[in-house]
């Protein structure tokens, strides 16, 4: 790389992560106890949180307790020796969504706690407020890094400039901004891996092949492929469809992915095994969160309804379609983007099958933030085409104020979900999302709406 490219992608990191930190709203959620998990994996070599859960401390140090609650939603009991305690109900208590986003974090988790911050207090009670402020700079510092590798996977196939548009509309147009930044969710490490899966792709794709490093690049795609696993179930619909391509362009390399990814997965089973004693952690084998009875509600939901809506929120994810589909016949690395819309659409279908569609207390198009690399990387591929396909100056004007347009909308809708309070009340009123989710289609009182205009939120209905 250019010298001049490392201090651009510099510069762009250091603006997302400086927009990220600042950024008021942080929804933890299903991200609470991943930095305590964290701490307790690297000091303790242990997956077991018993020791910060009652009978252990009192109540009033976990989030988001409920009357009759024993422990909080992120934990639950299980794991090997659940069995073995004749008499008990309850084995040691475990956080329950992946723990790849924990494993994945202990670098930067205990870099902070070098400095001080650290999620389990002098007198050995959990902190839930250093919790939040490691996962805020955590959370910043992955999604500017994302930022920074997708221009630089950008920059394989395009200019300078062209390179940091992208790159900036991911970083502020997207559910980068409203989503993956505002806390260590799995959406976070997932983009994280992702960017640099189309960094590797892209590199490997726009150069001469080298044949002499066929197996080391396989190795790096499957172990990167082989995290998404780890850190998000779901990414498997990425698995498949990049593996694929990467066989079909090099044998050699995806032998190696495929032998690296086999290898990683025999290594997940044993943890799984050491740890839950099952061949695979409870989070993984929810196949019942899929139905197909309410899938066109769920589809219309993911793309178009006005709360959770991923043309609705990110309206650039039409302008990416509209330069893939109208300069397809010009587009560079023309297998590689046909992976990267396999892995789209099968994404996208999943989402629309689950029960649980919207997505809880998220902000927009939540279900959609893994797929943001692959949208940047579309998107540097359709404007590389339309480079090559040389339009008429008119139609160039036309379509890139249309793209400006629709990048600095998503910026507004997806900035207000990151800074304001609104967005995250409308979860809540005037009841739960979950109890309502038909709410997702009220154009009047949307979320975004609600985000931008506080007093659009609709009255509490009492309980």
């Amino acid at each position: 790389m250019r010298a001049a490219d490392v201090l651009l992608g510099a510069v762009i990191a250091l603006a997302a992560f400086l927009a990220y930190f600042h950024s008021p709203i942080q929804k933890m959620g299903d991200s609470e106890f991943t930095v305590l998990l964290s701490e307790q994996i690297a000091t303790e070599g242990s997956f077991e949180l018993d020791a910060y859960f009652w009978p252990n401390q009192p109540v009033r140090f976990f989030p988001g307790m409920k009357p009759g609650m024993r422990w909080p939603r992120q934990v639950q009991p299980g794991g090997v020796r659940r069995a073995e305690r004749s008499g008990v109900t309850e084995g040691p208590l475990f956080y329950i969504y992946p723990h790849g986003t924990s494993l994945l974090s202990i670098p930067i988790v205990l870099a902070t706690r070098a400095v001080g911050f650290t999620t389990v207090a002098a007198d050995g009670a959990y902190d839930p407020a250093a919790e939040r402020r490691v996962q805020r700079i955590a959370a910043s510092l992955l999604i500017a890094l994302a930022a920074a590798l997708l221009f630089t996977a950008a920059r394989q196939v395009l200019g300078r400039g062209s390179s940091a548009a992208v790159a900036l509309s991911a970083a502020f147009a997207t559910q980068l901004w409203s989503t993956a930044s505002r806390s260590l969710q799995s959406h976070t490490w997932t983009v994280v891996l992702l960017s640099l899966v189309c960094l590797a792709l892209t590199r490997r794709a726009a150069r001469e092949a080298a044949p002499g490093r066929s197996v080391p690049h396989g190795v790096w795609v499957g172990t990167l492929l082989s995290w998404c696993f780890l850190v998000r179930p779901t990414a498997v619909f990425f698995i498949v469809p990049l593996t694929v391509y990467v066989l079909a362009r090099e044998r050699r390399a995806g032998v190696a992915a495929i032998a690296t990814g086999l290898a990683w997965l025999a290594a997940f089973f044993g943890y799984s095994q050491a740890v839950f004693g099952t061949w695979l952690p409870d989070y993984y084998t929810r196949g019942s969160g899929f139905e197909a009875g309410g899938y066109l509600t769920g589809l219309a939901g993911q793309l178009v309804s006005p709360s959770r809506g991923l043309f609705v929120l990110v309206p650039l994810s039409l302008g990416v379609a509209y330069l893939v589909a109208r300069y397809r016949r010009h587009l560079p690395l023309r297998p590689l983007c046909a992976a990267a819309v396999v892995c789209v659409v099968l994404h996208t279908a999943t989402m629309a099958s689950f029960r649980n569609w919207w997505g809880g207390h998220g902000f927009g198009a939540r279900f959609s933030t893994d797929l943001v690399p692959l949208f940047a990387l579309l998107g540097a591929l359709g404007l590389a085409a339309r480079a090559a396909a040389s339009p008429s100056a008119r139609t160039r004007r036309l379509e890139n104020t249309a793209l400006v347009a629709a990048a600095l909308v998503g910026a507004l809708l997806n900035g207000a979900g990151a800074i304001s309070t609104g967005g995250e009340e409308w979860n809540r009123v005037p009841v739960p999302i979950g109890e309502d989710p038909d709410r997702c289609f009220d154009w009047t009182r949307s979320q975004p709406v609600c985000a931008l205009l506080p007093d659009r939120l609709p009255e509490r209905k009492p309980r």
